[in-house]
């Protein structure tokens, strides 16, 4: 099963988030504290990191950066409410980007082809 780590501070969409994840078979662990979502991704095995780009103490550009210096192939979805230049500015692999509001279906969507992407039999 894969496991999926969604950081936004929107407590509400991270439990939507969640019961989305969990029904198309993912395991999800959500939180809506950045600093906590970093412990957890340095501590446990996780397959793709959901992050808001907007975060309220650590940008999430900070929390990208972090975790691709630890592995710069590890898929990530960017998720904000504003249009943004980092995919323009740096040159990441395995990275999306999603406008918000988004539908479940739009989201579960990138998922699914960020870890279809990043499998290893690709």
């Amino acid at each position: 099963m894969k496991k999926i780590l969604v950081i936004d501070d929107e407590a509400s969409l991270v439990k939507l988030l969640k019961r989305v994840l969990e029904k198309q078979g993912y395991s999800a662990t959500v939180c809506t504290d950045e600093y906590q979502g970093l412990t957890l991704f340095k501590e446990q095995h996780y397959d793709l990191l959901a992050v808001d780009y907007n975060l309220r103490s650590v940008s999430g550009e900070q929390v990208i950066r972090e975790i691709k210096d630890c592995n710069p192939l590890f898929p990530v979805l960017i998720m904000s409410g504003k249009t943004n230049d980092f995919l323009q500015k740096n040159s990441y692999e395995n990275i999306c980007f999603m406008l918000k509001p988004f539908s479940m279906a739009q989201f579960t969507d990138k998922v699914k082809v960020l870890l279809e992407d990043s499998s290893p039999t690709n």
